[in-house]
């Protein structure tokens, strides 16, 4: 799968809308708004839109102060969500809705995407692409577990890469995923995949390759590469699966 992939570049620099959900990330979210802040990419063609998902913390206070010193930066708050449905699905759509890029791009609040990180998503985006998948690797911690937790998000990395040139996606994160918006409207969102706590990322990978005629590509440029930590312990671990094995089942 890899071999058959295209490696089609653009130098087109559409508008990009990037959306964060951010729940209790007082922590983590202004390390990442800087990170965003200093992309390599025309910022009159770029717009910042960060959701504050019933955060409990100082993440709305954070994201006030630079709601004001950054034209760019929109803040959307939400203080409750019906029950049975996915809040970062909601809080995801919420801000996919008030965006005005052509390009809708996604990470989360505890990542750093480097400044070449923008621009090399949108160069994948040639006329027949609708969606481009990222490189999303872990960063080792203590624990015991951690580096073979590395080496599972670096195989599940390549399983994306590969199944994506086989045109039958099997792997995506939202940390590192870019696609239009008009894609995101033709297969409406995330309709029919709100009542799933998690899998926003492959879930609508999944769907815009079976609803729509878009092309998805896979981004193996380690210059837009965007890390996470791995879990810290047992119990996020198994948390962590368990949201995986909950979602599987509807892929």
């Amino acid at each position: 799968g890899i071999i058959r992939t295209k490696t089609e570049l653009t130098d087109e620099q559409p508008s990009v809308s990037i959306i964060i959900a951010a729940h209790n990330e007082g922590q983590n979210i202004a390390s990442c708004l800087n990170s965003i802040l200093r992309q390599d990419y025309p910022h009159e063609k770029m717009e910042i839109i960060v959701v504050n998902d019933r955060s409990e913390d100082d993440t709305g206070i954070i994201l006030s102060k630079y709601e004001k010193e950054h034209p760019y930066l929109n803040v959307i708050t939400i203080n409750k969500i019906e029950e049975g449905i996915s809040p970062k699905k909601y809080a995801l759509t919420q801000g996919i809705s008030a965006a005005e890029g052509e390009i809708i791009a996604t990470t989360d609040a505890d990542c750093e995407p480097p400044e070449e990180w923008l621009k090399t998503l949108v160069s994948y985006f040639t006329s027949e692409t609708g969606m481009v998948v990222g490189i999303a690797s872990l960063k080792p911690n203590s624990w015991c577990l951690s580096p073979l937790i590395c080496i599972d998000a670096l195989m599940a990395g390549l399983a994306a890469y590969g199944s994506l040139g086989w045109k039958h996606p099997v792997a995506a994160t939202g940390r590192n995923i870019a696609y239009r918006k008009i894609a995101f409207d033709e297969v409406h969102g995330f309709s029919g995949l709100m009542h799933i706590l998690s899998g926003d990322d492959i879930l609508l990978v999944q769907k815009v390759s079976e609803k729509t005629d878009w092309v998805i590509r896979f981004q193996p440029d380690s210059d837009a590469l965007v890390p996470s930590c791995t879990p810290g312990g047992w119990a996020q671990f198994i948390a962590q699966r368990k949201r995986h094995i909950f979602t599987s089942k509807y892929f």
